[in-house]
Order: C-alpha cells, then sequence, then structure tokens
C-alpha cells in the first residue's frame, strides 16, 4: 500500500538564521498538520528528520520543495544550517564527498565523523537547544520565535548571541520528530503572521 505524500500547504516567511528543520516543523504547524510523519520522504527522501538534524541531506530537493521562500540549496546551507560552523574541522579529502551528501543526499560512511563529531556527540539525540532570551527577543521583534541554528551546535552551553548583556544558559528541550508540532506548539513558539505566509500553488 503505498503511503499518503505529505506536503506544506503554506510556507510562512523564514526567519533569520532559522534552523531548516525548524522552519519544515513551523511550516507543518502552520499547514494544519498535528504530525510530520510522511513529510521528510516529502522534502529530503528520508523516513525522519531526527533532531537538530546537524548534518542534513538532500538540500537541493529540500529547496524545491520550499522555493521561494529559501532561494537556494546553498542559501539554506550557509544560512540555515551548522555547517558553516563545522567546516574548518572537515579534512580537505572529505569535503567534496560532504557536499554530495548535503545537497544531493548521497551515503557517505560515517558522516558524523566527517564533520568531527566523536563519541557521546555522534549518539542520535532527540532534543533541539533553545535561549530563553532569544525566544523572548524573537517574539517581541516579530511575532514568532523560532529554533535557531546556532543554539543546536554541539557542545554549544551559552547562547553565543552578542546581544545579550550576560550569557545566557542554553534549555535542552526532548522531542520526539513525530511530536515536535505539538511541543513546539505547546512551547508557545509559533504565533503566525499569517498575512506574510506564501502559498504553494
Amino acid at each position: 500500500m503505498a503511503r499518503a505524500v505529505v506536503r506544506l500547504s503554506v510556507h510562512p516567511p523564514k526567519e533569520y538564521e532559522e534552523s531548516a528543520l525548524g522552519y519544515c516543523w513551523r511550516g507543518s504547524i502552520v499547514s494544519g498538520r498535528k504530525r510530520i510523519k510522511g513529510l521528510a520522504d516529502y522534502l529530503v527522501e528520508r523516513r525522519t528528520l531526527q533532531p537538530p538534524w546537524i548534518v542534513p541531506a538532500n538540500l537541493r530537493q529540500l529547496h524545491a520543495r520550499l522555493a521561494p521562500v529559501l532561494s537556494s540549496a546553498d542559501e539554506i546551507l550557509k544560512n540555515h544550517t551548522c555547517i558553516p560552523a563545522l567546516m574548518p574541522f572537515v579534512r580537505p579529502k572529505h569535503v567534496a564527498a560532504l557536499l554530495n551528501h548535503l545537497l544531493d543526499g548521497e551515503h557517505v560512511r560515517g558522516i558524523s565523523a566527517v564533520v568531527g563529531f566523536s563519541g557521546r556527540n555522534i549518539e542520535s539525540r532527540p532534543a533541539m537547544a533553545l535561549c530563553l532570551e532569544c525566544v523572548r527577543a524573537d517574539r517581541a521583534r516579530g511575532g514568532v520565535a523560532y529554533w535557531h541554528r546556532e543554539h543546536q551546535l554541539p557542545g554549544l552551553g551559552y547562547c553565543p548571541s552578542p546581544w545579550h548583556t550576560s550569557g545566557c544558559r542554553l534549555r535542552t528541550v526532548p522531542v520526539f520528530a513525530s511530536e515536535q508540532p505539538q511541543a513546539q506548539a505547546t512551547a508557545g513558539f509559533l504565533l503566525v503572521r499569517p498575512a506574510t505566509c506564501f502559498e504553494p500553488s
């Protein structure tokens, strides 16, 4: 029996340096979905989008599904993932294979080690990190709090934002891919600005 195709019916505007995974979840909520089961297959041809999705895959297809809100796979990679912070740790001989994985979804054995993860950092952890000061600032500025990509970097314990007067400790929020939209909505992450949403044709 073929699975039903799950698509986003509404594409909200992207936020500054919003995590690509967070954007997908936010779009799922705005589209009226309580679960995102099946959405990963449509967006990136994967069974799941495991939080925090540090090493994403198939960004060209993600761009095709989310255009014109996200202008290119390169824009997603540079502005909505943690990869720019990890690239200095990638050995030159692995760069081409890593980019093939990121952009086209080609399998790379030991992908976590390629970007410098070892030990417990490579374990699957269904959790996302947030800074309560950033949540308050986001909501005050635009009505929408969102998952910031820089908060998801492994080993980062404090928010790197230069706008905080004192170090703000990051909070880890346990989430499961299938339940994330409910958790995100419950956490007060979403106050949609309907007039600014793009409805795909």
